[in-house]
């Protein structure tokens, strides 16, 4: 394809694009596929613990005496929460796709009507309640349904231990589905505690796809199978709900979204001396009510990163124009993705993308002409992103850690990559799997086992104590065109 058929294809895609309202306000804004969907029930069960505490250390027992209890074990706290049960909601998403809540008693005879009653599901029209998109253009959500779930998350198996257990009797969760200029919305935004009357995100982005350069979420899931490996409401609150049916939400959240709604997860934010904050309120952000403090102590984090690749002997052809021939050349044309699972039990590994360089890698239409990374040969870049898994009491932890990528080499043709037959896949996720293990008694990381493509892990035993960070390079090698090729990427693990 030249360079001048090229430009028209890609205005024709342009064109497209904005009168479907594009991705560049992307109203999805926080999901639009289900990860692990199981049948009618939602995703699979979650076992997490940490629900048999004497009710003076139990933070959802009206007799909790933990530090600083001010009262929100009552449903009559602040207001009587009962009435959030007969409430509609109203959205809009504005600048940086921060949703602006309304809560409100309707007028015109309409109530929840049942769906699943497994899921303790309803829903109600909303198609008439005037939600929008309002930046960077005004755009209605159509067709918009409201769905609740009440006791139950949608995202886990609604016959599971997790779905019963009674701390869930305070939440409800609430679901939109529309679109928006013919985009889908199918979004999975806020749980809302009854009691506290605090709001808190009990979901994760996990896959997310592009059009020309906006990056829009495809799939998700439930939160407590990512960052901390916490039950959502033990992270910080994003804001709260008042008697009139107003939302306020935390500006540090805004601020937040607004830097990467798709790479948004919730926190436990902390002090500068690694401590968990006070105790959120009405007035200030904070810790959840429902932070178990005592256990905090003995929690670490283990933290997994990809610092950076090296290219050391991949090569990609160039021809300048379509009247020059084709010259190998010492560097290779790349789009790459690293991902790392850290698990206990392989029934519950879950990866999470380390990095994801180059818009288009995994799409059917190919690389873009300006998502390629070029790596000469024996040069590096760097390439950082990390992923963390909680362990409650790392002297006694038995863990794993997967690490696995996928390269993708193109060549070069006037300008633009070359997709005439020759790109090739160097290396896959499953031939390129890594497993590492570590043993708390020991305190040692050893090399378990890895796939054809990898070629070593350097070192491939080491301890690694807390506080400490530890890098590890790990060799790949493809053969392809008549030629063994190789490149390395250095990763880091790390207990903080």
């Amino acid at each position: 394809m030249n360079k001048k058929l090229y430009l028209i294809f890609i205005v024709i895609i342009s064109l497209i694009f904005i009168s479907c309202g594009g991705h560049f306000f992307n109203p999805r804004y926080y999901y639009n596929k289900n990860t692990l969907d199981s049948g009618e029930s939602g995703g699979g069960d979650i076992d997490l613990g940490g629900e048999n505490l004497l009710p003076e250390d139990d933070p959802f027992s009206p007799f909790y005496k933990g530090e600083g209890y001010y009262g929100w074990n009552d449903e009559n706290y602040i207001f009587n929460g009962s009435i959030i049960d007969k409430w509609f909601m109203k959205v809009n998403f504005g600048r940086g796709n921060v949703p602006d809540y309304k809560f409100f008693m309707p007028q015109d005879g309409r109530t929840w009507v049942q769906k699943d009653s497994l899921k303790n599901e309803f829903s109600f029209d909303a198609s008439s309640d005037g939600n929008k998109v309002t930046h960077p253009i005004t755009v209605s959500i159509s067709g918009m349904i409201v769905y609740k779930y009440v006791n139950k998350n949608p995202l886990i198996d609604a016959k599971g231990s997790y779905n019963a257990s009674d701390r869930l009797k305070r939440f409800i969760f609430i679901r939109i589905d529309g679109s928006a200029a013919g985009t889908p919305m199918d979004n999975y935004l806020i749980a809302i505690d009854k009691y506290s009357k605090f709001i808190f995100a009990y979901a994760k982005i996990t896959k997310t796809g592009s059009t020309l350069g906006q990056k829009y979420p495809t799939e998700f899931d439930a939160i407590e199978r990512y960052a901390d490996k916490r039950k959502f409401y033990e992270y910080d609150p994003i804001g709260f709900i008042s008697e009139d049916g107003t939302v306020t939400l935390f500006d540090e959240y805004k601020r937040q979204m607004e830097a990467g709604a798709t790479d948004y997860v919730p926190s436990v934010h902390k002090t500068s001396d690694g401590k968990p904050r006070k105790l959120a309120t009405r007035n200030n952000p904070g810790r959840s009510p429902y932070l178990n403090m005592n256990d905090e102590s003995n929690r670490v984090n283990i933290i997994v990163s990809s610092k950076s690749v090296e290219n050391i002997s991949v090569k990609s052809y160039y021809k300048k124009t379509i009247f020059n021939g084709w010259e190998l050349k010492p560097e290779g044309y790349f789009v790459y993705a690293t991902r790392a699972s850290i698990y206990k039990d392989p029934s519950s590994k879950t990866f999470e993308m380390l990095g994801n360089y180059g818009e288009g890698k995994e799409l059917g239409f190919g690389a873009t002409w300006n998502s390629i990374i070029t790596i000469e040969n024996n040069k590096s870049i760097m390439s950082e992103k990390s992923t963390k898994y909680a362990i409650s009491d790392i002297n006694k932890a038995k863990f794993n850690i997967d690490i696995d990528t996928k390269f993708i080499k193109y060549n070069w043709s006037s300008g633009f990559p070359d997709y005439a037959g020759t790109v090739t896949h160097i290396s896959q996720y499953d031939n390129s799997l890594l497993t590492l293990s570590y043993d708390g008694a020991t305190k040692t990381v050893k090399l378990n086992s890895k796939k054809d493509k990898v070629v070593s892990c350097t070192p491939d035993s080491f301890t690694l104590n807390r506080g400490e960070t530890k890098d590890i390079v790990v060799k790949y090698q493809d053969n392809n065109d008549n030629r063994t090729e190789e490149w390395t990427v250095t990763y880091s693990i790390g207990i903080e």
